[in-house]
């Protein structure tokens, strides 16, 4: 059995999700589904998403140089769709095949930060030029480098700041 908040695994004589602590209600699935949605906006309803943006200019003598980077803020862990990738509103040049995307996110909750290198893969990647985010079981998630439709995945990142 699987949490209809986190979709992690679930053994079936628990009460609630040992991920995200979701009671294991029964009833109507449509009902189910909307108190794990509030469930879901309330837990992680103060968690931010920021992905460091890199600034580049020409110094003295024409060469490319990096000016500052700073992290953007994406998206607040809270408004996730459970399943699927929310596409960002951003668009950056076109990809070219043959090299890995290397992406600097920060994941915050108040005070706490958490800070993660994470790579996509090249492969597919002629030509995309969106950023969004995937929400993965257990309250994890993935960045997408895509186009809309189809997209490359990063590795997994817990949401939570202190989840393995």
């Amino acid at each position: 059995m699987r949490c209809i908040c986190c979709r992690s695994p679930v053994e079936e004589e628990k009460v609630c999700c040992p991920r995200c602590g979701f009671p294991l209600l029964g009833g109507d699935r449509e009902n189910r589904q909307k108190i794990a949605g509030d469930y879901r906006k309330k837990l992680l309803g103060g968690t931010f998403l920021s992905v460091r943006q890199y600034y580049y200019g020409y110094d003295g003598n024409g060469d490319l140089q990096e000016l500052k980077s700073e992290y953007v803020r994406a998206a607040c862990a809270g408004e996730l769709p459970p399943e699927g990738i929310l596409w960002l509103d951003c668009a950056f040049a076109p990809l070219a095949s043959g090299r890995d995307v290397e992406l600097d996110i920060q994941i915050q909750n108040g005070s706490r930060s958490h800070s993660a290198r994470l790579l996509v893969a090249a492969g597919k990647l002629d030509r995309m030029t969106r950023l969004g985010i995937y929400s993965d079981e257990g309250l994890r998630i993935r960045f997408a480098v895509g186009n809309g439709t189809e997209a490359v995945l990063s590795d997994s990142v817990p949401l939570l700041i202190n989840q393995n």
